[in-house]
């Protein structure tokens, strides 16, 4: 966990700005001196206050994951017992998985034989990336994880209870508007060395 500092500590040396764009570059700081009219504690502030929303949407989008993956996992897990197929749902014996998504599970697998720890499904899922559970959401998946039951409710969509029209296409379409922003996210700390 980081901790979010609400600006420059009073101890910071009377040179923090140069120290910064030594440290940031001018270029990171450009936006922040252009939105702050040249004003470099302004643009200071807003680089810092830009950190800790980073920081705190990074903690809600973690946590967001977790959820994901595991009511996923739930969902996959009793669509495939329904199916008695055996092994797990990532052992994908009918196939429906692509080759990426294959490599990731083999990657996986592998780093938990190195890691001399049991490959248990809960860290199989906790292991897999964000990636690929944003891409078991694409529309790739649509007619075979993601079809339609008879009475137009998803066959495995989690929460698609009754009456519930719930569609995973709707959840990749906000991950895949939020992998932007989650690819920027940096923990909040001041780059300051001795000067």
């Amino acid at each position: 966990m980081y901790r979010i500092v609400p600006g420059p500590p009073s101890s910071l040396p009377a040179n923090l700005e140069q120290l910064l764009e030594d440290r940031l570059s001018a270029e990171r700081l450009k936006p922040y001196d252009d939105a702050c009219s040249g004003d470099r504690t302004r643009a200071v502030a807003l680089y810092t206050w830009n950190f800790e929303t980073a920081a705190a949407f990074g903690e809600v989008m973690g946590q967001f994951e977790v959820v994901l993956r595991n009511a996923l996992h739930n969902e996959l897990t009793a669509w495939h017992a329904r199916r008695g197929r055996p092994g797990e749902w990532y052992d994908d014996p009918s196939g429906l998985l692509d080759a990426k998504g294959h490599a990731d599970i083999a990657n996986v697998r592998d780093r938990l034989q190195r890691e001399s720890k049991p490959e248990l499904p809960g860290s199989v899922v906790a292991e897999l990336t964000f990636g690929f559970w944003r891409v078991l959401l694409s529309s790739r998946y649509q007619a075979t994880l993601w079809a339609r039951r008879s009475d137009g409710r998803s066959r495995t969509t989690p929460g698609a209870g009754e009456g519930t029209s719930t569609r995973p296409s709707t959840t990749s379409t906000t991950s895949a508007t939020e992998r932007p922003t989650t690819n920027r996210f940096t923990p909040s700390i001041w780059l300051v060395g001795t000067a």
